[in-house]
């Protein structure tokens, strides 16, 4: 199966808001490059809810405001 976002490659330390490692050696490196990557994932998926949740937003107040279209309303008539 495959992953819903595609994989990013971060060539920078300011890219994908990277700092430097504090565990030692390669097994902390490698930890760090998971961790690092699990981060930026999370902050896609939340930009992700954050417009879904706008949207909603936007849509219920449509809805509660009881929008009626003019097009449709004009055929009623």
């Amino acid at each position: 199966m495959r992953p819903l976002t595609p994989p990013v490659q971060v060539s920078g330390p300011n890219d994908g808001w990277l700092s430097r490692s504090p565990r030692k050696g390669t097994d902390g490196d490698a930890l760090f490059a998971v961790l690092c990557g699990c981060g930026h994932k999370i902050r896609k998926i939340l930009a992700c809810l954050r417009v879904a949740w706008a949207w909603l937003i936007v849509a219920t107040a449509v809805f509660m405001t009881g929008y009626q279209d003019p097009e449709q309303t004009s055929e009623a008539a």
